[in-house]
């Protein structure tokens, strides 16, 4: 924990090296992303990166609405990999620990990765668990521009 000189926690950090001394994760949560939790607590949402810093880590991220429909990080972490349910545990177990407001938490929403789904269920096992739209709809195009050069060719020897 990092404190100011009140002794207030401003920030949450936990991080992890394995015995190669290489970095496994880093979770950190400032008390305004707390802050906000404790508010906005009913609905998050939780989703990662792919490939956005030199190190190649996930980012992920968990995110609540505020109450103007706004998104807020309420909490990150660098993984060295958003399919490895160990660490994954981690992180939502650790978030849960500075927040004790997540008893509130009726609805999940995020992408497919399955890892990350079968953690959700366990840790959250009362909660609502969805997959976002947004990443429905992505996948949906990405498969769909898959098969369209198919069905083109199909169609053009009239098959």
């Amino acid at each position: 924990m990092i404190e100011d000189e009140e002794s207030k926690k401003i920030c949450s950090l936990e991080y992890h090296a394995n015995e190669d001394n290489v970095l496994e994760y880093a979770f950190w949560q400032t008390k305004s992303m707390r802050d906000t939790f404790h508010v906005y607590n009913n609905v998050i949402s939780i989703d990662s990166t792919f490939n956005l810093n030199k190190s190649g880590y996930p980012l992920n991220i968990i995110i609540t609405i505020d109450g103007n429909n706004d998104t807020r990080i309420v909490a990150l972490g660098f993984v060295t990999s958003d399919k490895r349910t160990d660490i994954l545990t981690s992180f939502f177990n650790w978030f849960n620990s500075n927040n004790p407001d997540y008893v509130n938490i009726k609805t999940i929403l995020t992408d497919k990765n399955q890892s990350q789904i079968d953690v959700l269920r366990s840790i959250y096992p009362d909660a609502d668990l969805s997959l976002c739209l947004y990443h429905v709809f992505r996948v949906m195009r990405l498969e769909t521009h898959k098969k369209l050069p198919l069905f083109a060719l199909e169609e053009s020897r009239g098959i």
